[in-house]
């Protein structure tokens, strides 16, 4: 099995090396996700010799196969050896992407809407809290950033610098200790920790929710589902943004790939967490579906014999590669030296003055005639940087993310 990245390179290199591989004897596949899950066609691909598919189909055509009751209506046939195309994205990256085949779990949707509505008073409730700590991470760094200003004017022994940098740390640090105080008398009704986007009420929150509800205890009965539901509603509207971790279409809600920026069509988050964005983006909100198969990328080509692969960037991973997939890395040198230019990261103080710079940096490049490409973390700023470039410079450009491609 050759593991590519999308479809149509999968179907790609099967026709630009079918010929190599059909003169040496050998029949060559490609596995499509527009191919039926269970039909002849999909089986016969996977009858080659040599098959070209994305680790999503691969990963699927087994978790199906473990699915089905008879030998016969199975397709994949033995996992004997994979080579993985951008090795490092798959295997480390990806590693604990769970790959889940589910089916309804015939719930009442009505419930996420209530809980929505809930969760949105809440966040008016612990708007006051978190005014309060975004003024006290704005002065800490005004702080840091005048201590800077002031050992640069000590250096250069300039006192009207210094004079002035004094006072802008004096008052940065009254505002500080007036928000620390300030902070003291506000009440948190939930906490966030957006590394691992979970929100979890507090007791505060709890309380405030159940009054707000109008339902009597959450710890009694049918009631006992409602702390999860708001938990899930919270973290929909605090942890995940609309045009970075998904975009709404045609009145749904498609998964953005954090790894390649596409679309996941047919993809849903499980635990009712899809259900509580769909009623935070105010769409028709589908039945919650309960997990029949999972498994994670790292388990799943753990279970060929032998798996290889490349990628320009498996040097610093190394380790990871030995440890976990008892796999060597290899580094083959250049055909040429390399004559890229590594600069320096440039750091700013604002969002504004570094988009000022990128927007200023490619319009100089592309005046000067050279193609520039542009990379963003998010559908977001990648349109924010193409305002930019129209409205400053009027410069011609493609965009290309999960909406436009």
């Amino acid at each position: 099995h050759l593991v590519t990245v999308n479809d149509y390179l999968a179907k790609r290199d099967a026709e630009w090396m079918g010929p190599a591989y059909q003169a040496l004897g050998m029949t060559v596949g490609a596995i499509q996700a527009d191919m039926d899950t269970a039909g002849d066609e999909r089986k016969g691909q996977y009858a080659c010799d040599i098959n070209y598919g994305t680790n999503n189909e691969f990963g699927f055509d087994y978790l199906r196969d473990n699915m089905k009751t008879s030998l016969e209506q199975m397709v994949q046939g033995p996992l004997q050896y994979a080579i993985i195309d951008e090795v490092d994205s798959i295997l480390i990256d990806e590693a604990r992407t769970p790959l889940i085949i589910s089916g309804p779990a015939f719930d009442d949707v009505s419930r996420y809407k209530k809980a929505d509505q809930v969760a949105r008073k809440l966040l008016s409730l612990q708007s006051s809290y978190d005014r309060t700590k975004r003024q006290i991470d704005s002065s800490e760094r005004a702080i840091a950033s005048g201590q800077g200003e002031l050992a640069d004017a000590k250096k250069d022994k300039d006192n009207e610098r210094i004079e002035k940098a004094q006072k802008a740390i004096e008052k940065s640090q009254v505002e500080h200790e007036t928000a620390q105080f300030k902070l003291t008398e506000a009440t948190q009704y939930y906490e966030v920790e957006y590394d691992k986007k979970a929100v979890h009420l507090t007791h505060e929150g709890v309380g405030a929710a159940q009054e707000i509800a109008g339902v009597g205890s959450f710890f009694t009965g049918s009631n006992m589902e409602w702390p999860h539901l708001l938990e899930q509603s919270l973290r929909a509207h605090v942890t995940f943004e609309r045009e970075k971790e998904y975009v709404v279409m045609d009145g749904k809600i498609l998964i953005v790939d954090e790894f390649t920026g596409r679309l996941m069509h047919g993809r849903q988050w499980s635990d009712g967490l899809h259900q509580a964005v769909e009623a935070k983006e105010a769409v028709t909100v589908k039945e919650e579906t309960q997990t029949l198969a999972t498994i994670t990328l790292q388990n799943f080509f753990k279970l060929y014999d032998q798996i290889a692969g490349m990628t320009g960037t498996a040097a610093t991973e190394s380790e990871e590669f030995m440890n976990i997939y008892k796999l060597e890395v290899v580094v083959i040198p250049t055909n040429e030296p390399c004559i890229r230019d590594d600069l320096d990261d440039a750091i700013y103080q604002s969002m504004r003055e570094k988009f000022d710079a990128i927007v200023g940096e490619i319009n100089d490049i592309s005046a000067s005639g050279k193609p520039v490409l542009v990379g963003t973390v998010s559908v977001e700023k990648n349109e924010l940087l193409s305002e930019a470039l129209k409205k400053r410079f009027g410069l011609e450009h493609e965009v290309l993310n999960a909406k436009y491609h």
